[in-house]
């Protein structure tokens, strides 16, 4: 979060303003929501392990069983929230960037397009440049911000990369395991299969929100690259032109991207990595059953046959 203040400053001299209240409401609704979710499964569940014939537990073992779900909903909340700022960060460097080339003769590129596909994020900030900065500065200031949320990212990536790991392991196998007890269960315990459907789907909400959220900071922050080339190709005098081609070089350089301890990216792709883990993990567990289930009735066919043989 430094880093991220570090650049609010930066953007700030540019007239970049944030609105942190709009962004503290986001935060604060998106975890009391799962919060409250995760407490009204697990009263249902309570509720429900007596009736059913569930393994049943005492409120201090029920508690030391259940609090591993509310770390887990609030550290993935905390990664999803924290890149949703540097996305905004990100997407407010190319507005200035955007400013600059409509202030030299360029035309409107990106301010209409990104303002109707974001909608209520961009409630979080607005942008009116000061008339008495110039150019130079503004580019200036740019690039400094750029570069200190990519360092931001990195330090997030790097903090969260074992919790991301953990959690999309969870998230497979309670996809998994919920399909798989709705498949056997749905006629005899139909409010246990209710609630592991509940926890499916928070586990799909929370990889659906994390991988979306990602796939837009890395998009942003490779639109620069874009924004910077158009820029090059005005007029300009010779510091300017220098200080663009160094942007350009330091955008090239500097990659943005979310991994789980350099072992996977966290991208759009993630979500269909473990749909489809989980979804072959079910067709074979499928096949086994099927197979033992023809192997048994084969077997009973063979005894009854060896049986009349006999008589």
């Amino acid at each position: 979060m430094e880093m991220v203040r570090r650049s609010d400053e930066l953007l700030t001299k540019t007239g970049y303003k944030f609105k942190y209240n709009a962004a503290f409401s986001i935060k604060f609704l998106s975890i009391t929501f799962g919060m409250y979710f995760i407490i009204f499964n697990l009263s249902l569940e309570l509720w429900n392990s007596p009736r059913e014939n569930i393994m049943s537990y005492s409120i201090s073992e029920f508690i030391l069983i259940s609090w591993p779900q509310f770390v887990i909903h609030f550290a993935e909340s905390r990664f999803a929230l924290g890149s949703l700022l540097h996305y905004t960060r990100f997407f407010a460097v190319n507005m200035i960037l955007e400013s600059l080339y409509r202030s030299n003769g360029g035309k409107n590129f990106l301010l209409d397009a990104h303002y109707s596909d974001l909608g209520f994020l961009s409630k979080i900030y607005s942008f009116e440049k000061k008339p008495d900065v110039s150019n130079e500065y503004v580019l200036y200031c740019t690039m400094k911000s750029h570069y200190t949320v990519y360092r931001a990212t990195l330090i997030w990536s790097n903090l969260f990369g074992v919790i991301i790991m953990l959690s999309a392991l969870i998230q497979f196998t309670s996809i998994a395991f919920a399909i798989c007890f709705c498949y056997y269960n749905i006629n005899t315990k139909p409010v246990a299969t209710v609630t592991w459907l509940l926890w499916a789907l928070l586990r799909f909400y929370e990889l659906c929100r994390k991988t979306y959220i990602a796939h837009l900071v890395r998009s942003e922050a490779n639109k620069c690259i874009h924004f910077v080339d158009k820029l090059l190709m005005l007029q300009w005098n010779i510091a300017m032109k220098r200080r663009l081609n160094i942007f350009s070089l330091q955008l090239n350089h500097c990659k943005v991207k979310y991994t789980a301890c350099g072992l996977f990216e966290v991208d759009e792709t993630l979500i269909f990595t473990i749909v489809a883990s989980a979804t072959m993990y079910l067709i074979v567990t499928y096949q086994f059953q099927q197979g033992q289930m023809t192997d048994c009735g084969n077997r009973s066919i063979t005894t009854t046959i060896k049986g009349l043989e006999i008589l």
